[in-house]
């Protein structure tokens, strides 16, 4: 009961980080100190608290591995429900996502430690891809000069492995 209005009754409902509760029974509004607070529509009657998964977000970084900061290409932005497990096939559009950049090779994938969504409203998460660029190698045919520099290619379909044709000599 309000201690001010003992017309009026509240009820405190838990705080889940990442959730939104919903009531059959009254209204739920979020308090300044992050606590929720009910107000049942009937206060002779029980209450169902719900809780719904907030929506996360999770930034994919495509970075240069020798200073980790130069875009090797553009970041990804990929969203799910909190405690969800992150599809990382598939950004916030639904578009495929592509891993493979011609000319590096993905050396450090931080998709490996994180693969769920946090509850954490307030910040979106980062994951890091860390790209090296590709070497190149030379071609010497028997009794000829060396030939150019060729850089090596990178799979089509696996951003960590990288190819080089070697032409055939009879």
């Amino acid at each position: 009961t309000d201690p001010n209005d003992p017309k009026k009754v509240t009820g405190t409902v838990p705080n889940v980080p990442g959730y939104t509760p919903t009531s059959n029974n009254g209204t739920i509004t979020q308090q300044p100190d992050g606590s929720w607070v009910l107000i049942p529509t009937d206060p002779t009657q029980p209450a169902a608290i719900t809780y719904s998964a907030n929506e996360q977000t999770v930034t994919v970084k495509l970075v240069d591995a020798s200073d980790s900061t130069t875009e090797v290409k553009p970041s990804v932005t990929i969203t799910g429900d909190s405690d969800s497990t992150i599809d990382y096939t598939k950004d916030s559009d639904g578009k495929t996502i592509n891993y493979v950049i011609d000319g590096y090779t993905l050396t450090t994938d931080g998709r490996d430690a994180t693969t769920k969504f946090d509850g954490d409203d307030a910040a979106g998460q980062t994951v890091t891809l860390k790209y090296t660029a590709n070497g190149d190698y030379t071609v010497t045919p028997p009794n000829g000069k060396p030939g150019t520099p060729v850089q090596y290619t990178t799979d089509p379909n696996d951003p960590k492995k990288v190819t080089g044709t070697v032409p055939n000599v009879p």
